[in-house]
């Protein structure tokens, strides 16, 4: 692990725990004004290879870090695909959208910069932590409703930084969230 990380903590899963290919991460960051929490699916590759793709992964309302992962394998579909040699080993890292009510939507507000944790922090930490991932420069985000509106969003605000935007199911407005969470639009 990094000794000049610009994180205050960071905590990683034991491997002697972890199934399937998962780990856990947990940071502390100054964008979310406390601790966030990151799923990582991280395939078994040779020794020495640092440049990992990451494919990021954003949950819906009502989800977390472990959704992806525990409500839909996320981790053994890529596992699966990366077998059957149909896409190239990456790492998959779903994160939690910082835990601000229903959904953050991944936007900053209330002090908390919500979009910079998933666009910066997320990458940064995992590159600080996984071997395979420390020289990684390729990074592609997806995701589901208000994950997808994330993805959508993140990518089109931040466009040098991903070379590739997906988004499932996509609420396509920030008033959509009007739908599905109880906090106020005003307080996005």
């Amino acid at each position: 692990m990094e000794t000049n990380s610009q994180f205050r903590t960071i905590e990683l899963s034991d491997p002697a725990f972890e199934q399937e290919g998962l780990r856990f991460l947990t940071v502390k960051t100054p964008n979310l004004l406390g601790r966030g929490d990151i799923c990582l699916f991280v395939p078994e590759v040779e020794d020495g290879i640092s440049d990992l793709p990451i494919y990021i992964l954003l949950h819906g309302v009502y989800g977390s870090a472990w959704v992806w992962a525990w409500m839909g394998g996320a981790h053994r579909a890529a596992d699966r695909l990366i077998k059957k040699r149909e896409i190239r080993p990456a790492i998959v890292a779903m994160p939690s959208d910082g835990l601000w009510g229903d959904g953050s939507a991944y936007f900053a507000h209330h002090g908390k910069h919500f979009d910079r944790w998933i666009v910066e922090d997320v990458p940064q930490v995992i590159r600080e932590t996984i071997p395979s991932a420390k020289e990684s420069i390729s990074l592609c985000i997806g995701g589901l409703s208000m994950g997808g509106y994330g993805a959508l969003s993140l990518g089109a605000r931040f466009p040098g930084k991903f070379v590739a935007i997906s988004g499932h199911s996509s609420i396509t407005r920030l008033e959509q969230m009007a739908d599905f969470a109880e906090e106020p639009l005003a307080e996005y």
